[in-house]
C-alpha cells in the first residue's frame, strides 16, 4: 500500500527545467526569454492547441505549443504568458513556423518581465519526440526517490523488528541523513533525542521548535539562530490519525534538505509513530493492571491482607514497608468538574490521557512509585522508609518535585488546567495504607475548601480542620452552626450585610480591628460597628475564649457543610 506521505511528496518531485534544457530532445532549443525562472520545477509535459488551455493546466507543467488557437489574437498572445506564470507553471515551449513566422514579440516581453522561461523549439521539432524524453527523466527521478524509500523504510522497519525505540531509530536516521536534527517525542516523556554526531546539538536547538498545546501541525519550513549562525529547518510532526506525538526537526547545518531527505524524515516519522502507540499500548495495559490493583487494594477487608500482599509483590509493591498515599485531581479552574463532563465532553478523553503520560513521565523519574487511577484522579504510593525527620523533608522534596512535573506537562496539554494533591500519612500494611489514602482524598477535600489558593494539602497539617472533616453526624454540625452563627446568617441574609465575613477576617486577624479594616478596604468605625452588632445579635462574650471558639469552630464547619452540599 503506498504511503500517502510519499504520493504527496511525489507531486512534488520534478526536474528543474535549467536540466530538462540538456535532454536531447532539446538539443535545437533556444532559451528567448525569462531566464529568471530556470530553477522551475518541471513535473509535467503538456501540449495545448485549444485557446482555453488555462483550465486544464496545472502546476510545474512545460506547455508545448504551435500558437495557433491564438495565432491571430493578440490580446490572447499577451494574456497568456501573466496567466501560466499565475497558474506556476515551469516553462512555455513554442514551435514557429508553420502557423506563425516568429515568436510574438509581446509574448517575449511578457516572459521576461514574468521570469517565465520561453523555449523556442526547431520547426522540424516532433511534441511526442519531446514530451516521451522528458517524462522518461522525471519518471527516472521519481523512480530512484521511490527506491530510496523503501531501502529508508526497510532499515527502519529492521529497528523497531529488532526491538529497537526512538533513540535506534534516531540512530539509524543519524546514517541516513547528512544533516542535524533533533526528535522530540512530547507524548510520553518528552525525550528529545539529537544526532549522533552532534549530541550538544539538542539543547540549543529544541528551544521553540515544539509547537503550542501539542497541536497537529503541517510539515512547516523555517530558520533558526544558532551559535550565531542562521540555519534553515524543515519540521515534520510525528503522528497518526489525528495524534500528534512530537516532531523531527531537520536543519540545513552541512547540505541542502533534498526530497530524498524528507522522503526519509517522513518514514522516521512514520516509524517513531507506530513505536510510540505500541509503547502506550503496553503501557496502558500496565496502568490499567496497577489502577485494579489499588483500586482493590483500597476497597477490600482487613482478612484479603495476603493475598493483596502476594498481588503487590508482583508488581514490586510491598504493603509491609511504609508508604504516603497522594491523590492528585487534574481539573478546570473556570468551571466545576461536573460543569466540564457536561459541556467539554471531549476533556474527559483528553484527562485520560493525560493520566497516561503523567504515570509514564512520573514512573521514568521515580521508578519506586506505585500509581494507578480511580474514577478521575490519580493515586500514587510513595515509599516512607528510614529515619522520620530524614524522609519527611525526602518525601515533601518528592512530593513537591511530582507536582511541578505534572504541572508543567498539564500546562502543555491543557493551559486553563489546575493541579490539587491531597497527601496522607505514612503508614503500612493494608490497613494502614488504607487510612493514608482516607487522609490524602480529607485532606484535599478540606484543602480546596480553606486554602483554595494552594495546590498541595497534607493530612498533618489540617489541625483542627481533621477533627471536624472526622465527624459524619451532619445534623449534629449543622445543628451547632445554627446555634453559633446561624443569628449572623439570618442577619446577613436579611439586611444584605456582610457580618459573617468580617467575623470571619476578624478571627483571621487575632482581634486586631485595624488589620481587619485594611483587609476589608472598610473603614476602621464601620468594622467596629459591625462587631459591636455581632455581640448585640449573639449575645456572645468577645473577651470569652470559648465563646470565640465556638463561632470560629462554627464557621469552619459551614464551610465543610457548603462544599458537601455544592454550595
Amino acid at each position: 500500500m503506498a504511503w500517502k506521505g510519499t504520493e504527496n511528496m511525489m507531486q512534488e518531485l520534478g526536474v528543474p527545467l535549467r536540466e530538462i534544457l540538456n535532454n536531447p530532445s532539446l538539443k535545437n532549443a533556444k532559451l528567448i526569454a525569462g531566464a529568471g525562472g530556470l530553477d522551475r520545477i518541471v513535473k509535467y509535459v503538456n501540449v495545448m492547441e485549444v485557446p482555453d488551455i488555462l483550465e486544464w493546466v496545472k502546476e510545474g507543467e512545460l506547455l508545448l505549443t504551435t500558437v495557433y488557437a491564438i495565432r491571430n489574437d493578440i490580446g490572447a498572445q499577451s494574456r497568456l504568458i501573466p496567466e501560466l506564470a499565475a497558474k506556476k507553471l515551469a516553462g512555455l515551449a513554442i514551435k514557429p513556423g508553420r502557423y506563425i513566422e516568429k515568436i510574438p514579440e509581446v509574448m517575449v516581453e511578457q516572459a521576461e518581465l514574468n521570469n517565465l522561461p520561453l523555449l523556442e523549439l526547431d520547426a522540424t521539432a516532433s511534441f511526442s519526440d519531446i514530451i516521451n524524453p522528458i517524462l522518461s527523466e522525471i519518471l527516472n527521478k521519481q523512480s530512484a526517490v521511490l527506491r530510496r524509500a523503501d531501502e529508508v523504510h526497510a532499515s527502519l522497519t529492521q529497528v523497531v523488528l529488532d526491538g529497537g525505540d526512538l533513540p535506534e531509530i534516531a540512530n539509524a536516521l543519524s546514517e541516513l541523513l547528512n544533516n542535524n536534527f533533533v526528535m522530540l517525542e512530547t507524548c510520553m516523556e518528552e525525550t528529545v533525542i539529537s544526532s549522533r554526531n552532534m549530541p550538544e546539538f539538542a539543547d540549543k536547538a529544541q528551544i521553540g521548535l515544539l509547537p503550542d498545546k501539542n497541536i497537529l501541525q503541517p510539515k512547516t519550513r523555517g530558520s533558526r539562530i544558532l551559535s550565531g549562525k542562521k540555519i534553515s529547518y524543515i519540521r515534520t510532526p510525528i503522528c497518526a490519525g489525528k495524534k500528534y506525538y512530537g516532531v523531527i526537526t531537520v536543519f540545513e547545518n552541512n547540505c541542502a534538505i533534498s526530497a530524498r531527505d524528507e522522503l526519509t524524515v517522513e518514514r522516521a516519522a512514520m516509524t517513531g509513530a507506530l513505536t510510540i502507540i505500541n509503547h502506550m499500548a503496553v503501557s496502558n495495559v500496565e496502568r490499567h493492571y496497577c489502577s485494579e490493583f489499588i483500586n482493590e487494594m483500597l476497597s477490600v477487608g482487613i482478612n484479603e491482607e495476603k493475598k493483596i500482599r502476594q498481588q503487590g509483590k508482583r508488581l514490586g509493591f510491598y504493603i509491609s514497608n511504609k508508604h504516603i498515599a497522594v491523590i492528585l485531581h487534574v481539573g478546570s479552574m473556570e468551571v466545576s468538574d461536573k460543569q466540564v463532563k457536561q459541556e467539554q465532553p471531549e476533556w474527559e478523553e483528553s484527562r485520560q490521557l493525560l493520566f497516561q503520560q503523567i504515570i509514564e513521565g512520573l514512573k521514568g523519574k521515580f521508578s519506586e512509585l506505585i500509581i494507578g487511577n480511580r474514577l478521575d484522579s490519580l493515586i500514587i504510593f510513595v515509599p516512607a522508609a528510614g529515619d522520620a525527620k530524614v524522609y519527611k523533608n525526602a518525601l515533601k522534596e518528592t512530593v513537591e518535585s511530582i507536582g511541578s512535573f505534572v504541572r508543567r506537562k498539564v500546562s502543555i496539554v491543557a493551559p486553563d488546567a489546575s493541579i490539587y494533591m491531597g497527601i496522607g500519612r505514612s503508614s503500612s500494611g493494608l490497613a494502614g495504607l488504607q487510612a493514608s489514602y482516607r487522609e490524602a482524598v480529607q485532606a484535599y477535600n478540606i484543602g480546596r475548601i480553606v486554602w483554595p489558593d494552594k495546590s498541595a494539602y497534607y493530612y498533618e497539617n489540617l489541625g483542627i480542620w481533621r477533627l471536624l472533616g472526622s465527624i459524619t453526624d451532619r445534623l449534629e454540625l449543622r445543628s451547632f452552626v445554627d446555634e453559633t452563627i446561624g443569628p449572623i446568617m439570618l442577619y446577613d441574609k436579611d439586611k444584605s450585610t456582610d457580618l459573617l465575613k468580617t467575623l470571619e477576617v476578624y478571627f483571621e486577624c487575632n482581634g486586631n480591628l485595624r488589620k481587619v479594616s485594611e483587609r476589608m478596604f472598610t473603614h476602621y468605625n464601620t468594622i467596629l460597628y459591625r462587631i459591636e452588632r455581632i455581640v448585640q445579635i449573639t449575645g456572645v462574650d468577645m473577651n470569652d475564649a470559648s465563646h470565640n471558639l465556638n463561632l470560629q469552630i462554627g464557621i469552619k464547619i459551614l464551610k465543610i457543610l457548603d462544599y458537601v452540599d455544592g454550595k
